[in-house]
């Protein structure tokens, strides 16, 4: 990681805003600024994934929900200090993580974004219904303050100033040249219109539509209305020949290339 060409003077700028907001004495100012310093340090890693490796994510609402239950559970449950149970429950989602992100991170385009849009619907049923463990919608109780060498942050502004300094040192940061590996269960693109789908993406994206309609079966709104079938990919703002040419990888068989085209709307079967 280094630090990216002409960020320093707008981080500066931040950083003396950050630093002087909690001085106009207002409470409700110092909450929503350090939500959106917790926000923030998420964006980091979804710009990573998504602005740099070109991955469409949906889920990181699921990753979040994991380090926080898990070190609110560790806390409270097992008697771990607060850095430490911070630093497990950190470790924990990104072993989460890896082991997801094995076969997600292989598909593209829709086929991902349904994977992660099913990851976080998951999440937030599990985290809602499993009262036993995470409390439901209440939350998990008695979780003692955040402490630093000894050093408690019992105050908002405390943890204001904490936040953001995690958050100020993230932003700006940009990876050194990350190489891109042909993803699989692609269809088109250069070098790849025509090729068919190798057996193991066709199971994977099976099992990524059937994901998908379940985590779209608890919003009611959309059970009666039309989803467009993806067909293909390379282009966003679709394509004519795509819509009429309803090949399973959304190719052209006239043309030989593949096209975003997202085909007529079919009517969504209920769930």
């Amino acid at each position: 990681m280094r630090a990216g060409r002409g960020t320093a003077l707008p981080l500066a700028a931040l950083a003396v805003g950050v630093a002087a907001l909690p001085l106009l004495g207002s409470v409700f100012a110092d909450t929503v600024m350090a939500l959106a310093g917790l926000f923030a340090i998420v964006a980091v890693g979804l710009n990573l994934l998504f602005g740099y490796a070109g991955k469409i994510s949906f889920g990181h609402n699921a990753f979040m929900a994991m380090g926080a239950y898990a070190s609110g559970i560790l806390t409270t449950g097992a008697g771990l200090p607060p850095l430490g149970a911070l630093v497990a429950g950190a470790a924990g989602t990104g072993l989460v993580a890896f082991l997801l992100g094995a076969p997600i991170l292989r598909l593209r385009g829709h086929y991902l974004a349904m994977a992660t849009l099913a990851l976080g619907e998951i999440t937030i049923i599990v985290s809602t219904r499993w009262t036993e463990v995470t409390g439901g919608l209440t939350g998990i109780p008695g979780v003692p303050d955040f402490q630093v060498l000894g050093v408690a942050f019992d105050t908002k502004t405390k943890l204001y100033y904490l936040i953001w300094a995690v958050a100020l040192g993230g932003l700006g940061l940009r990876p050194r040249a990350p190489r891109p590996r042909r993803p699989r269960g692609g269809g088109g693109g250069p070098g790849g219109a025509g090729r068919p789908l190798p057996r193991p993406g066709l199971r994977a994206e099976r099992g990524v539509r059937g994901g998908g309609r379940g985590a779209l079966r608890a919003l009611p709104e959309l059970r009666e209305r039309n989803l467009l079938r993806p067909a293909g990919d390379g282009r966003i703002d679709g394509d004519a020949r795509g819509r009429r040419d309803r090949h399973p990888l959304g190719a052209d068989r006239r043309g030989g290339a593949a096209h975003v085209g997202l085909a007529e709307p079919r009517p969504l079967r209920r769930l």
